[in-house]
């Protein structure tokens, strides 16, 4: 049997945090998670596959220095089944990926961290 959504007008759409709107209209919201301390050597293929076997990875992100082209250490996940999400953080959170001990987190967007600094 198909949910149906209750109908939402504007002003009931302003008074929901935006986060939470996206939860409310979609059925798995995306989680974007944040892999820190990876060797520099890491590429975003090995963490696509270091997730992959957590669940299904819609994206990865390695963040590169703009001038040489080398990782800078992290990196970012969507998963689109949060339950998928939840069990790799677990999972991953302080495990050990070639040398190092990498650190898996909730990704905040860049609103909300302006949100949190104010």
């Amino acid at each position: 049997m198909l949910e149906t959504m209750p109908k939402v007008t504007k002003p009931t759409l302003r008074r929901v945090h935006k986060q939470c709107a996206h939860t409310y209209f979609s059925k798995w919201p995306v989680m974007k998670l944040l892999v820190r301390n990876l060797a520099r050597t890491t590429t975003e293929q090995e963490i696509r596959e270091l997730f992959a076997a957590h669940g299904t990875v819609t994206e990865c992100t390695l963040v590169l220095d703009k001038e040489t082209g080398n990782s800078k250490g992290f990196g970012f996940v969507e998963m689109p089944h949060a339950k998928e999400a939840k069990m790799a953080k677990a999972q991953l959170n302080d495990a050990r990926v070639g040398k190092n001990k990498i650190r898996v987190k909730y990704a905040q967007d860049k609103e909300q961290q302006a949100d949190t600094n104010s």
